[in-house]
């Protein structure tokens, strides 16, 4: 297999965008959504999936810290040739302002691919994915859970979002020490934490609920806590977004998310290697 094949598929994002952060009426409904994400530097190939149960927290409210309030409760899938993501996710909203999402999942890595989960030496080893480098990809089974509180606001047409996120990962029956974390492209060791925080500005266009249009900028760092600073700095990535979400149906909607930016630190991906990532996601309310 080639390189560039081997290193297809082992990033995935989870696409954060600030299109929910305006205020909606919550109502109790069922829905489906399926994605495709694809990208450069790392090259990036993923599928997603999920179901989700909506259900307002105070129908007998109205207002607009109160409107959008909901609990979403479903199931995620993510799947790529080198691992499969399954997980359930719990959403509370209280207040426009606020959310915060949970997710608990099992990871399962594969080789058939020659990809799979890629064994490292230590915190201050270079992830394939970032190097391109050949790799001895493995079958390995984990868990993992993660939480991410977000601080949301609108003023005018202004929209500001921060997410921090802490994910704990459980690989604890690999051979390795130390593997690769595809989704930051970070060294964790068999049973560790991995930090994140997000921060986006966006700039929205009509004051409308579809389409809706935005553009604007985002800042992701991302850090393993239990490393040592000089073996593996933070990860610091800058990038233009854009946001374009269209209403295909009255219970269907098609959003479509693009980046375009860089490693601002050269960790893990070089300064002079921009990456850019785009995805597509259907909605669709099934009742």
């Amino acid at each position: 297999m080639t390189m560039v094949a081997k290193r297809l598929a082992v990033l995935c994002m989870a696409i954060t965008t600030a299109a929910t952060a305006g205020a909606q009426q919550a109502e109790a409904f069922w829905s489906a959504a399926a994605g495709l994400a694809v990208g450069a530097n790392p090259l990036v190939v993923g599928a997603t999936g999920s179901a989700t149960r909506t259900i307002p927290l105070y129908p007998q409210r109205s207002g607009v810290l109160w409107d959008s309030a909901r609990v979403e409760l479903g199931a995620q899938l993510l799947a790529n040739p080198s691992f499969t993501d399954l997980a359930a996710r719990v959403y509370f909203e209280p207040i426009a302002p606020f959310d915060l999402t949970l997710r608990s999942g099992v990871r399962s890595f594969y080789n058939a691919l020659d990809l799979g989960a890629a064994p490292l030496s230590g915190y201050d080893a270079s992830p394939p994915s970032a190097t391109g480098d050949d790799y001895d990809g493995r079958n390995e089974l984990g868990w993992f859970f993660g939480v991410a509180p977000r601080l949301k606001a609108a003023v005018g047409p202004l929209i500001v979002t921060n997410t921090f996120t802490a994910t704990w990962y459980d690989v604890s029956g690999s051979a390795a020490a130390f593997l690769e974390e595809p989704l930051t492209i970070t060294a964790v060791e068999r049973t560790d934490w991995v930090l994140q925080n997000e921060a986006q500005l966006l700039y929205r266009f009509r004051e409308v609920d579809a389409p809706f249009l935005a553009t604007g900028v985002t800042h992701r760092s991302a850090w393993v806590p239990s490393a040592d600073r000089s073996d593996q700095p933070v990860s610091q990535r800058s990038a233009l977004l854009g946001v374009y979400v269209a209403q295909l149906t009255p219970r269907t909607s098609l959003q479509s998310v693009l980046f375009l930016g860089a490693y601002i630190n050269g960790e893990p991906i070089d300064t002079d290697r921009p990456f850019v990532l785009a995805a597509l996601t259907l909605i669709s309310r099934l009742d």
